[in-house]
């Protein structure tokens, strides 16, 4: 990949993406003043993972690897924290609710959100998954008053609506051993369908609803994106026949479960205008593909999760002293193991 024009930055991370035909990754800094330095890229051929699920794991090892040595080599430094774009056959999608009564005074602090969260979450009770996204949908205040930030809000009772995206535990393990025998010191999975769809939207498109598809060779997610959360979600290996009528058909039912869809982002592998007008027109509503603006250079739709990747994961590391001094306050349910942070607040 040819790199973008550099400039001086400041904090640095990195940033993978194991597609259907090319493992790449690239190293970064963030600038002072905004946007990022980019210092470095490398990629691979991807070998190892197949339409979802792992096949050999020394060859996805060796793929990932290179990717990344290629970029450190480029940028003259290790990688130390890499962000990656997480997929899983097996995912569920869920609502969860939680519930906190307020003390003293009433007014809602982080550790009413905190409890709160924890109660939805322990409600899932699926041991052999974990949480990998979770968001809030919304609040209400004395089961009555819905609210988007309730901090400082006097009540009696807090109540939290999640939604959750659940992996299999198992298969989360495999890409843990593999960030470890990559020699990946701090290796955060990143949902997907959450790196694309900030690949694809402006920050002022995410307050809006948005139905969001990631069409890949050999793996199609989709995700409804509304205040800069996903609030619904699918994913599969990519079907052999019809993918695009089940595409279709599965943007209706967002649409029926969601009401009002301000517009449709396609992109990825086999993004195109055909696909794009069938969506429009079975929906009613403004499609379009979807090609990440982050960097004039690197603006194909196959590249739309990585792209996003660097958008989250500049998010996660500005929120790293929160998660340092309000420990615990988006964790997965305490008692799975496996369980990991990529989400905000």
């Amino acid at each position: 990949m040819a790199l973008p024009s550099r400039l001086h930055g400041l904090k640095r991370f990195s940033v993978l993406d194991f597609g259907a035909h090319h493992v790449r990754a690239i190293s970064l800094e963030k600038k002072e003043g905004g946007g990022f330095d980019v210092l470095g890229a490398g990629e691979s051929v991807s070998r190892g993972v197949s339409r979802g699920e792992f096949t050999h794991l020394g060859d996805a090892v060796e793929c990932v690897s290179e990717a990344v040595r290629r970029a450190d080599q480029a940028a003259g430094v290790k990688t130390e924290t890499l962000y990656f774009g997480y997929d899983d056959p097996g995912t569920e999608s869920l609502l969860r609710s939680g519930s906190k009564q307020l003390s003293g005074e009433g007014q809602v602090r982080f550790e009413d959100i905190r409890d709160a969260r924890l109660a939805a979450e322990r409600s899932v009770g699926h041991f052999e998954k974990s949480i990998i996204y979770s968001r809030e949908v919304y609040f209400l205040i004395d089961e009555r008053d819905r609210v988007d930030q309730p901090i400082g809000v006097f009540g009696r009772k807090l109540d939290v609506c999640l939604h959750m995206v659940l992996a299999r535990s198992a298969y989360y393990d495999l890409w843990r051993r593999l960030m470890r025998r990559a020699e990946i010191s701090r290796a955060i999975p990143v949902l997907s369908s959450w790196a694309t769809a900030y690949g694809v939207t402006t920050a002022e498109e995410r307050a809006e609803p948005v139905l969001v598809w990631d069409l890949g060779d050999d793996y199609v997610s989709g995700c409804v994106f509304h205040n800069r959360a996903i609030v619904d979600y699918w994913s599969k290996a990519k079907p052999e026949h019809h993918c695009e009528d089940t595409v279709i058909e599965l943007s209706q039912r967002f649409r029926e479960a969601h009401g009002r869809i301000s517009k449709v982002r396609i992109t990825g592998d086999w993004a195109s205008d055909g696909v794009a007008e069938r969506l429009a027109a079975a929906l009613n509503c403004p499609c379009q593909i979807g090609h990440p603006s982050l960097f004039h250079e690197w603006s194909s739709p196959c590249l739309s999760s990585l792209m996003g990747l660097v958008l989250v994961a500049d998010e996660l590391e500005s929120r790293r002293g929160l998660f340092k001094s309000e420990r615990g306050l988006l964790s997965s349910v305490r008692n799975k193991a496996t369980s990991f942070l990529n989400d905000y607040f």
